[in-house]
């Protein structure tokens, strides 16, 4: 089961800076898996329930209120990481997601990390 603990922390101010600073989609991957957050969540989800749970998380910040197109959208990092970390885990529901980020306009890290699901065959790229 999926701790809400969790989840707030990725989404959280505190975790971009355990992610610290990456400039590409590589090293994006390569300090993600770093932190302890993003390791521990994809060790719980273990369920198509607890894959829906993510994506439907994700899509709730998509379309949070405090998000102003101007700007970059608040849960950049946090949608990205739910991304990408769908996309190691093989979810069924990675690839409807990422089509949604891909149109937003406000979006960097989440789309780069669509984009990377939408190129590969079925939405679907290997793990690291």
């Amino acid at each position: 089961m999926i701790s809400p603990e969790l989840l707030a922390t990725i989404e959280g101010p505190l975790f971009s800076l355990e992610l610290g600073i990456v400039d590409s989609p590589k090293s994006f991957d390569e300090a993600l898996f770093k932190t302890v957050g993003a390791r521990k969540l994809a060790e719980q989800i273990t369920s198509e329930a607890e894959e829906r749970l993510v994506r439907d998380r994700a899509l709730s910040l998509l379309d949070c209120e405090d998000n102003d197109e101007r700007f970059r959208h608040p849960f950049d990092l946090a949608i990205a990481v739910y991304i990408r970390i769908l996309d190691v885990v093989e979810s069924s529901w990675v690839f409807d997601l990422s089509k949604l980020a891909a149109q937003r306009r406000n979006l960097w890290w989440s789309r780069a990390m669509a984009m990377r699901v939408l190129q590969e065959p079925h939405g679907e790229t290997p793990p690291t």
